[in-house]
């Protein structure tokens, strides 16, 4: 790894403390959300509670986490602890299973989050870009088109006039704020949540550019 590349945040070593820390409920399984949540509290305090507001803290945070979590799946295999299960819903400490070593080294995502100058180097403007690429590709992986049905009813899903020709930017903003109010992590609904995500991917294939 490069001197650019090194790790130098200081919550690194601590996060990765504290989710050892925690075994008991990474074994049961728990999703990000809830991880963030129990690190934001007694006794860790290691993160405050601008961790999830604006889209550069939110990667941060989750890019920190993530990068302890896949450091510490690399030294639980090893010394065959178990196989930590990573995603954004489940992080699961499962019984540890002697894989194929070439299955487990072609990981992308373990190298991407293995590089620390992701998380100095990308920007707000990246994590929004990168937010858009995403749902854009899910939009036009559900349907290339949209009838008018469908569209007024995600216009009213998301809070918008049926009439109305909402840009990308006030779309995003919107779902952003509809799901951080209804997430099912937070208390939410699940059915609604999954509504709003639907309506989302709507309205994203024909979006209208902010320019």
């Amino acid at each position: 790894m490069s001197a650019e590349d090194e790790v130098t945040h200081p919550l690194v070593e601590q996060v990765t403390i504290a989710i050892k820390d925690q075994l008991a409920l990474l074994k049961e399984g728990i999703s990000e959300y809830q991880l963030i949540e129990t690190l934001q509290s007694e006794p860790y305090r290691l993160f405050d509670k601008e961790a999830l507001r604006e889209s550069r803290n939110l990667f941060q945070t989750h890019f920190l986490l993530f990068h302890c979590l896949y450091t510490l799946r690399d030294e639980w295999r090893q010394k065959q602890t178990g196989e930590l299960v990573i995603s954004a819903t489940k992080i699961k400490l499962n019984t540890y299973i002697a894989q194929n070593q070439a299955m487990t080294e072609v990981d992308p995502l373990r190298t991407y989050y293995l590089n620390w100058s992701h998380f100095s180097r990308t920007t707000e403007s990246d994590v929004d870009d990168m937010l858009n690429s995403f749902w854009k590709a899910m939009s036009h992986n559900v349907s290339g088109t949209v009838n008018a049905a469908d569209r007024i009813s995600a216009l009213d899903t998301l809070g918008f006039a049926p009439d109305s020709a909402p840009t990308i930017q006030q779309i995003k903003r919107q779902y952003r704020a509809l799901q951080h109010q209804n997430h099912p992590d937070k208390g939410g609904s699940l059915a609604l949540s999954q509504s709003l995500t639907a309506a989302y991917k709507i309205l994203m294939v024909n979006g209208r550019d902010d320019h």
